[in-house]
């Protein structure tokens, strides 16, 4: 008898490797399936472009901050105005982790199959309307700071 349980338990494993995911996976994809596959990574693909565009927008906020090329406020009370990346910064971490959740939706409606269809329509739509939310609220704070920052150029220049 031990001898026939140490001879199943060896085999267990590759049972659990190779057969239970043929069991999981065996299903063939309707066209419906396939259809929703197809719109969803379109959408995961849109979130991924905005992602780029929200790291362009933080790099280009960290560029400004540091840089020391172009004409800088001297007064403290001018400098301030920097403070606005900080919330504009916040506002782009949130739409890039809405973007992440577009792609994790995507993910969950290839791997899960008993979901209806139209909850992942919903979600995909719903946390990419975030995202772009997200998006455009940041840039809001970086077009006070800039426009801020022209009229101190206009009016101080170089002497402030």
């Amino acid at each position: 008898m031990r001898a026939l349980f140490l001879s199943t338990v060896h085999k267990l494993p590759l049972f659990l490797v190779f057969v239970i995911p043929v069991l999981a996976f065996g299903e063939t994809p309707t066209e419906e399936s396939q259809q929703l596959l197809t719109i969803l990574k379109e959408t995961a693909m849109i979130a991924e472009a905005t992602n780029r565009l929200a790291l362009l927008v933080f790099g280009g906020s960290v560029a400004a901050l540091i840089s020391t090329s172009y004409l800088q406020p001297k007064e403290r009370k001018v400098r301030l105005v920097y403070f606005l990346f900080v919330p504009g910064w916040f506002a782009l971490m949130w739409a890039m982790y809405r973007g992440h959740q577009v792609c994790n939706v995507y993910l969950s409606a290839m791997h899960v199959v008993n979901e209806p269809e139209l909850y992942y329509k919903l979600q995909v739509l719903w946390q990419l309307e975030e995202q772009s939310a997200a998006l455009y609220l940041s840039l809001v704070p970086f077009s006070l700071w800039f426009v801020i920052f022209l009229i101190w150029w206009v009016w101080k220049g170089e002497h402030g």
